[in-house]
């Protein structure tokens, strides 16, 4: 009997776990657009996260270059 439940919930843990992380992830993506100190008065440019992942390298980044082609680069 614990078997077989141990069986039959292996999977549906990862995928709810994933699911969480991912509504995580898109929940600080909104919040990351609405931010009003990251918003930029000379050009009126707000903040526009391009994907879900970017939140998770903030904390690791040092310093932030852009390149000519506004590209930022770690």
């Amino acid at each position: 009997s614990f078997r077989s439940c141990l069986i039959a919930f292996q999977n549906i843990v990862p995928v709810s776990l994933f699911i969480s992380i991912e509504s995580v992830k898109t929940i600080q993506t909104y919040f990351t657009a609405q931010d009003l100190d990251m918003y930029y008065k000379p050009l009126n440019a707000t903040c526009v996260p391009k994907n879900r992942g970017s939140s998770d390298n903030l904390g690791q980044t040092e310093y932030v270059f852009p390149d000519k082609t506004r590209t930022l680069t770690q």
